[in-house]
């Protein structure tokens, strides 16, 4: 590749057809040393009493000549085809050149002209490459952009980086996914199809039945390497969750009641951290996978639901009441009971380490991003938003009930993104809307009276890192 000390070289070969062919090519020349690129060219390279097919044949041989540029018109296949003259000369070498060894992508065709059946205008022996289309001023400039980026070895399009198998591959290491029945889900949702609900239906089905292999229940003292072992087989679950509630809330059209399916299998993970029946010894940190998970999923939603704006669906989910068996008891509870503090990682894990980490809740699911998945802002976007409401829709006097919004951890000085948009009167309005408030003065007086009752989050922090939530919703703005 060509960089700025290593100026590409290029040979172009043509036919002297006519002054005005000729003074194409020129100018063609002109424009690419314009722009970086050394151009050999005979008008300019060839002196008096040389040798023009010594010359030609360096030319085209040359190691330091990384592209040859063929400008193909009628004249110059005419004489290529026949073999006839200075043109002839350059085809039987460029074409022993290219049925040898070198490199296929060193000799680009230029069409400049097309036949009376609109064909492309090229020698026999070049028929079968591709070319670069230079015919007329409609298609010049894209052409040259092309050849720009051919020359200088920079495609349009570059292969992505290939990654690394999926983990779900591996027995050893990790969970199943139900594949088959979330392809059949999407298709249907994609096409707007009526079997969407019912193959929902069975997708959820299917992958609430892989959330329950996740549970090792062992006996031993570093039980939290099991715990993060167990988080790392559900990754190909968290990656498909991620897929699955992307796909409802670009489709649901804010839609609450099409998220019944969804809640409900949030709701199951709750009954997850439950001791299943027939398990009378346990101990309670071996459910930490699933209140890890439970918190996981609960900020995918929220991500999702937030970049597509479906600001009455995520009112519907703060608002819902999960029920869930917890020792025979049935219990209800809102959103915050997805609010996880795994003391098992967070300190146990720590300590017994020395990893010395802030929260290693908030790095694993920072570490847990995937490209073209919830960006980690979206995430940290959710965790705001979710603690806003918390505050916001508290009971008077229970002031400890409020989701603590760990992974602001990593929010550096540009803020969030949605929330500073939150002085557009629909971004606005929309978070309202979401928050269950009717107004801003009603949003100002319902914060300002938690943010009281939590000293005005004097003491929401994590080892010495201040969790700055009121600069990082642009509660101000909020507010007004």
């Amino acid at each position: 590749m060509a960089t700025s000390t290593q100026r590409p070289v290029v040979f172009v070969s043509y036919s002297w057809s006519s002054p005005a062919h000729e003074d194409f090519v020129e100018s063609l020349a002109s424009k690419l040393m314009a722009n970086g690129v050394m151009v050999r060219l005979d008008k300019w390279d060839l002196k008096e009493g040389q040798d023009k097919f010594a010359f030609m044949e360096s030319m085209v041989t040359d190691p330091e000549i990384s592209k040859v540029l063929v400008i193909c018109d009628s004249h110059y296949k005419a004489k290529a085809d026949a073999r006839k003259g200075g043109v002839g000369t350059e085809t039987e070498i460029i074409s022993a050149e290219i049925y040898g060894q070198v490199k296929q992508e060193k000799f680009i065709p230029i069409v400049v002209e097309y036949d009376a059946n609109r064909q492309a205008v090229l020698p026999t022996f070049m028929k079968s490459r591709i070319y670069i289309d230079l015919s007329n001023d409609d298609v010049y400039g894209d052409g040259f952009g092309q050849l720009l980026r051919a020359i200088y070895d920079r495609p349009k399009y570059k292969r992505p980086e290939l990654g690394a198998a999926p983990e779900f591959l591996d027995d050893a290491l990790a969970t199943a996914i139900p594949v088959r029945e979330f392809q059949a889900l999407r298709s249907a949702t994609e096409e707007g199809k009526a079997t969407a609900d019912g193959l929902e239906a069975a997708y959820v089905k299917q992958f609430q039945l892989e959330l329950a292999k996740l549970l090792v229940p062992k006996e031993t003292a570093d039980y939290d390497d099991e715990i993060v072992a167990a988080i790392g087989r559900a990754k190909p679950l968290r990656d498909q969750f991620d897929q699955y509630v992307s796909m409802k809330a670009a489709f649901g059209q804010d839609t609450p009641k099409a998220w019944r399916r969804t809640l409900a299998l949030l709701e199951h993970v709750l009954s997850l951290r439950t001791p299943p029946e027939g398990m009378n010894s346990y101990r309670e940190e071996w459910f930490d996978i699933y209140r890890f998970l439970g918190w996981e999923f609960m900020l995918l939603t929220v991500g999702a639901l937030l970049r597509e704006h479906a600001w009455q669906t995520l009112n519907q989910v703060c608002s819902e009441v999960f029920v869930f068996d917890r020792h025979g008891d049935q219990r209800d509870r809102s959103f915050l009971e997805f609010e996880a503090n795994l003391r098992s990682l967070d300190e146990r894990r720590n300590r017994r380490l020395g990893l010395r980490r802030i929260s290693i809740q908030a790095d694993l699911i920072h570490d847990r991003i995937v490209a073209g998945g919830t960006t980690f802002t979206e995430i940290m976007q959710a965790d705001a938003f979710l603690s806003l409401r918390s505050l916001v829709q508290q009971v008077e006097g229970r002031t400890r009930e409020f989701w603590f919004p760990r992974t602001l951890l990593y929010l550096d000085r540009n803020g969030l993104p949605l929330y500073l948009k939150a002085g557009g009167a629909a971004i606005k309005s929309g978070l309202l809307t979401a928050l269950g408030m009717a107004d801003s003065k009603e949003f100002s007086v319902r914060f300002e009276r938690a943010a009281a009752g939590q000293d005005n989050f004097a003491n929401w922090r994590m080892d010495s890192q201040r969790i700055a939530l009121r600069s990082a919703t642009n509660v101000a703005q909020l507010s007004t």
